[in-house]
């Protein structure tokens, strides 16, 4: 999402026509199924069906609760667990990807093309199985992307530092994935891919990292750090960073996902996602290409468990 009136996710108009017409989640690999999965009718908000989706008022904490609580997580592979439920009344689909630090790792890849590339463009290598948008860009009168703030690809640095790309920084190092607030990380050469972003929705210790609910509805995408495990979530149809918030702080037998610490990552119709693991593919479709995103990879045999 552009910043101001230069960041395509700040278009609100586009925001909804994406959410209502140009996102759409297919499920590939198996020529047996299709989006929704087998567990979906469990999972769906029954009482509903048939109604038109409001996707325009806020929707309740509750009940987004509810549809968190539904979640069912399988094994994709191994240290690999996803999950998706609906909140049929407000046309929300909620995505949960589950990564294991012992296993996987987190890169930056940057666009293919001036003009950006869809998310599945970043799946570069065959151990890589997931790719969703990264940070901020901006967008030139001709159409051409480049990076908002602080990026870093492969321990190179394309983008510097800027106060108004984000409050915090996504990075990985030889200790694996982690999210920190920027200032801290200032002079730290240990980093060798990072994206600056924000804002931090669940600080330090998994207190909640939004204060004011302005009630803005977007398609949005995250990454949380669990106990062992790092988390990537994408939120269609809309909920506020307020809600969202919520969600990813709130503790696991309250519906919330209880995070330690999780950052925003572009939204709008920036927001999207693919997984590609073994006979599982996934994809949540986005409005628009994007300059950078991150890439999950599974770590080199020799580096697992360490």
């Amino acid at each position: 999402m552009s910043r101001k009136s230069r960041f395509s996710g700040l278009l609100r108009l586009v925001s909804v026509a994406g959410a209502l017409i140009g996102t759409a989640v297919i499920l590939f690999g198996d020529p047996t199924s299709g989006w929704p999965p087998p567990h979906a009718v469990a999972q769906s908000d029954t009482a509903t069906v048939g109604l038109v989706p409001d996707h325009d008022s806020e929707p309740d904490l509750a009940g987004l609760l509810e549809t968190a609580k539904r979640i069912k997580m399988s094994d994709a592979l191994p240290g690999l667990a996803i999950g998706a439920a609906e909140y049929t009344a407000f046309g929300i689909r909620l995505h949960v990807f589950d990564f294991t630090q012992a296993d996987y790792t987190l890169r930056v890849v940057e666009q293919k093309s001036a003009s950006g590339s869809p998310a599945a463009k970043f799946l570069e290598g065959e151990d890589d199985v997931f790719a969703i948008n990264g940070g901020f860009f901006e967008r030139a009168f001709d159409g051409t992307l480049s990076p908002s703030g602080l990026l870093i690809a492969n321990g190179v640095a394309t983008s510097r530092e800027h106060q108004r790309a984000g409050s915090g920084i996504i990075y990985s190092d030889a200790d694996g994935v982690a999210i920190a607030y920027r200032k801290q990380l200032r002079g730290n050469s240990r980093i060798e891919n990072a994206v600056q972003v924000g804002p931090i929705l669940v600080d330090p210790g998994g207190q909640k990292g939004i204060y004011k609910n302005t009630f803005d509805r977007f398609n949005r995408s995250a990454i949380c750090l669990r106990d062992g495990l790092f988390t990537a979530f994408v939120v269609e149809g809309g909920i506020s960073l307020f809600q969202f918030a919520d969600l990813l702080s709130l503790a696991v037998a309250d519906g919330g996902f209880g995070c330690n610490i999780a950052i925003n990552l572009d939204g709008g119709p920036s927001t999207q996602a693919v997984l590609r693991a073994g006979k599982t593919w996934r994809e949540v479709l986005g409005g628009t290409t994007v300059q950078n995103g991150l890439v999950i990879s599974k770590k080199p045999p020799a580096t697992q468990n360490d």
